[in-house]
């Protein structure tokens, strides 16, 4: 199954989403990554950018233990709960879409996301 992700900081940027692509990489082998993108936050208390970042891999995983696998990266970049109502979001990775179902309307809507898509599949077509 082809999955669409996308991941986003606001604090320790860089390093959070260049920690979140290698721990991506080396359990989903085949992931690529559109390039990075700074946003402006939506609905948070922070005035501070996010830089966010597409990426599309394939799993044979069942979904659960993907999403367990995002969580657990986004705890190893340090995020905790409480953070998030601080505005705070040190890394968020979220399940955007399946080949058959989009889980974050919303999130698959926001142009960034758009843009990383169609980076994507370019890129998918040259390899």
């Amino acid at each position: 199954m082809t999955y669409i992700l996308c991941q986003g900081s606001n604090e320790q940027k860089k390093e959070s989403l260049q920690l979140a692509r290698e721990r991506l990489q080396s359990i989903f082998p085949d992931i690529h990554f559109a390039d990075e993108e700074e946003t402006e936050p939506v609905g948070f208390i922070r005035s501070e950018k996010f830089l966010n970042q597409v990426g599309v891999f394939t799993s044979d995983l069942p979904m659960s233990e993907i999403k367990s696998t995002l969580k657990e990266i986004e705890r190893e970049a340090g995020r905790k709960p409480e953070d998030k109502e601080n505005g705070i979001v040190l890394l968020d990775i979220d399940l955007l879409a399946d080949e058959s179902m989009i889980y974050k309307p919303v999130d698959w809507d926001r142009d960034y996301v758009r843009r990383g898509i169609a980076q994507l599949a370019i890129q998918r077509r040259c390899d």
